[in-house]
This record gives structure tokens, C-alpha cells and sequence, in this order.
């Protein structure tokens, strides 16, 4: 008999990709038939996806990139997470990684790049197929990107198909009228996970995760509830399954049991609320420049700054221009990890910064 009740504990992470997407195989249908004439050197659509957090977007676009890059054809899929490469040139960049092409040591401006990767795609006459991840991270005024790639065609004589990700369905309507103008991408939705479909992916997850008996069917079904208390979550519902076997697990247990399911349920309600929000502003952190993480530093140590003690002290750590401090900030305002306000002082108005909690 096994030790333990994990098979594969990987299977219930968040970078697993399974074979199969319980509940969303529509919504994978339509991204592949939109993007499939990629594959035969023709342009695919363009495509809005969006939906709230843990509704399957990003797997099933994984999904169908899988299936692009291991068909043979002329597409050229790119991922790329725009909270972690947020500017032009990381985007840009990212794409010519994935076309082999490689880059001078000296760096190049966005309008070089872009002519450079476009001139790689269309010699080749490859097609470009962009997934772009959380696309309303882009930094502010980095959205000209879009329209960019979206014009490919008429700008470089590139074939270019981009696929904007995003949990804001607000998110095209903000755009600057040219950029959506040019995007027109066909809209796919992410509804949220109904408790039967929540079912379903834990019963896969928990197949491959556990060993045969493990996992009885009460135990899912309360996992699955949780997730769809939660918003029809399935990241939720996942990590409350994967916490509940390592409770049965510290346990010494072979097998979940509906107490250790609650257990999980009762912890994760109660440590969320504590820990959910410094989990995620740390992930974000961590995905930030050198100069925007140094202003985050400061304002960690030092509390609420007015702009100019904070471009002091910044500048007695780093030498920088003031106007390239003030982006960092401006660019962390976009973020939501600052707050910013006019506040007045004795030399006048002024801004005062904070970091957000």
C-alpha cells in the first residue's frame, strides 16, 4: 500500500495544464476556430477574452497555444503576462525569443524592435499568434503596442493575430479610440464555474493528484462549494482540495475526510483575509523594475512621503532624474500599489505618496 495520499501533488497546482478543461470546452472551441488559420499562413482574428479570476481563462488559452505550437504550420504562438513584462519592449522582446531572433547587448528602442521583429516574421512568413495575458496591466501608454501588432499587416506586411486576456470586460472600452478601432477583436466570456463544473475539475485534478480511494466524493463536493461561494472560483476550489490533503496527510491519514475538508475551508477563510492581500502585492512586487521596487522599499521603511522627500531619498540611493522617479511612481499609481494625493505644505501644494495596503 502507498505512503501518503499524493500521487502527483503537482496536479493541483496553478501551472498545471491537464489534458482536458471540464466546463470550458466551448470557450476553448472558439478560441482555437478563431485562431486556426494561423496553422495555414493566414491571419487569424483578433479576440477579447475575459471573464472574473479562477474562471478558466488563462488555462484555456495555454490550451489552445499547446495546440498551436505543436501543430505543424506556420503559426508562431507567444505568451506573454503583461503584470510581468508591462512596457512595449517586453512585450516586443518576449516575441523575438520565440523567434529566434536575437538582440544586441546595447538594447533597442520600441520602434526598432518592432521593426525588427516584424522584418524576422515576414521573411520567414511566419504568422504571429500573441497571447496577451493580463493585458490590462500594461503600463500607462504602453496600450500603442496593440495597435502596433493589431496593424501589423498594413504597417510591416507582417501576419499578426493578438488575443487580449483580461478579467475587466471594461478593459477595450477604456482603450484609446484608434487602438480598439484597430483591435476589433471577437469577444469569448468566462462565466463563472457552477458548482456541477466545479465538480467535474476536481474529480479530474483529484484523479491524477491521489491516490486511488483518496479522495472520496463528499471531500470534492465540499471543495467545489467553497469555490462556488467564492465567485465560481476554481483556483479556490483547487487550493482548498490540495490544503485538505495535506492536512489528511500531516494527519497521518490515507485518506481525506470531510473533517479535514472543513478544516482546509475554516483556514483558508480565516488565513485569506490575512495573508491573500501581502501574498499578492509580494508576487506583484517581485515582478516590478529595479527603480519602481526601490521606490516601494523606501516607502516601506519610511511611511508616507511628499514627493520630494521621496525623490531625495531615492536619489542619495540611486542617481536618477526626478521626471524618471516620478514615472516609477506614476507607473505604481497605475498598479495600485501606491496611492498618491494633493496634499498642501508649507512650500505650497505637493504630493503626498503611500504604499497601498
Amino acid at each position: 500500500m502507498p505512503e501518503g495520499i499524493f500521487r502527483n501533488e503537482a496536479a493541483l497546482s496553478p501551472e498545471y495544464l491537464p489534458e482536458q478543461l471540464p466546463g470550458r470546452e466551448s470557450e476553448v472551441s472558439a478560441i482555437a476556430s478563431a485562431l486556426r488559420p494561423a496553422c495555414e499562413g493566414r491571419r487569424p482574428r483578433n479576440l477579447f477574452v475575459f471573464g472574473g479570476p479562477g474562471t478558466g481563462k488563462t488555462s484555456s488559452a495555454r490550451f489552445v497555444l499547446t495546440e498551436l505550437a505543436e501543430a505543424a504550420g506556420k503559426a508562431v504562438p507567444v505568451y506573454v503576462n503583461c503584470w510581468r513584462e508591462g512596457t512595449a519592449v517586453a512585450v516586443l522582446s518576449r516575441i523575438s525569443q520565440a523567434l529566434g531572433l536575437p538582440l544586441p547587448r546595447r538594447g533597442l528602442g520600441g520602434e526598432e524592435l518592432m521593426m525588427r521583429v516584424m522584418e524576422e516574421a515576414r521573411a520567414d512568413k511566419r504568422v504571429l499568434v500573441v497571447f496577451m495575458d493580463e493585458v490590462d496591466s500594461l503600463s500607462p501608454g504602453e496600450d500603442k503596442v496593440l495597435y502596433d501588432l493589431s496593424r501589423a499587416g498594413e504597417l510591416f506586411g507582417a501576419v499578426v493575430g493578438v488575443v487580449c486576456i483580461a478579467n475587466n470586460r471594461g478593459f477595450l472600452a477604456a482603450l484609446d479610440a484608434r487602438v480598439r478601432s484597430s483591435f476589433a477583436g471577437t469577444e469569448v466570456e468566462f462565466r463563472q464555474y457552477s458548482p456541477l463544473q466545479l465538480k467535474e475539475i476536481l474529480r479530474t485534478r483529484a484523479g491524477k493528484a491521489f491516490f486511488a480511494g483518496a479522495c472520496p466524493e463528499e471531500v470534492i463536493g465540499l471543495c467545489a462549494a467553497h469555490g462556488a461561494k467564492m465567485g465560481g472560483d476554481a483556483r479556490v476550489a483547487i487550493e482548498t482540495l490540495w490544503f485538505a490533503g495535506r492536512v489528511a496527510e500531516k494527519n497521518g491519514r490515507r485518506k481525506i475526510t470531510v473533517a479535514d475538508a472543513r478544516e482546509a475551508i475554516e483556514s483558508g477563510t480565516r488565513k485569506g483575509a490575512e495573508t491573500a492581500a501581502f501574498t499578492a502585492l509580494e508576487q506583484k512586487i517581485e515582478a516590478l523594475s529595479d527603480g519602481e521596487r526601490l521606490v516601494v522599499d523606501i516607502l516601506r521603511k519610511k511611511g508616507a512621503l511628499t514627493s520630494g522627500e521621496l525623490y531625495a531619498d531615492y536619489r542619495r540611493r540611486r542617481q536618477e532624474s526626478e521626471r524618471t522617479i516620478r514615472n516609477y511612481v506614476d507607473k505604481l499609481e497605475a498598479k495600485r500599489l501606491v496611492l498618491v494625493e494633493e496634499v498642501d505644505s508649507s512650500e505650497g501644494r505637493t504630493r503626498k505618496i503611500t504604499l497601498a495596503r
